[in-house]
């Protein structure tokens, strides 16, 4: 069965985030949060899917639209708002 993992994107994820980085955009940030650190890899976000190891596994997780239009947004200098989204990974 799949983990079921909501990801909740702050004012303090946005502001802390960097363009055009996969590593530590806002996503990201709140990816590396929502794991609490310690159960994860730094996550790759990479427009449409996020990549990481979870569990000693590589993960592969599509995003949703609305987490790629905001990637896009951010990445553009957009006005970005804070927003959730769920995961689902492993078997």
């Amino acid at each position: 069965m799949k983990t079921r993992l909501e990801i909740n994107i702050t004012d303090g994820d946005i502001k802390r985030g960097t363009k055009m980085d996969s590593d530590s955009c806002p996503i990201a940030l709140a990816t590396k949060r929502a794991f609490k650190y310690n159960k994860m890899t730094t996550p790759h976000v990479l427009g449409s899917l996020m990549k990481f190891y979870a569990n000693k596994r590589r993960q592969v997780v599509f995003l949703p639209i609305k987490a790629k239009n905001f990637i896009s947004k951010f990445d553009n200098g957009e006005k970005v708002k804070p927003f959730k989204f769920v995961i689902r990974y492993g078997k």
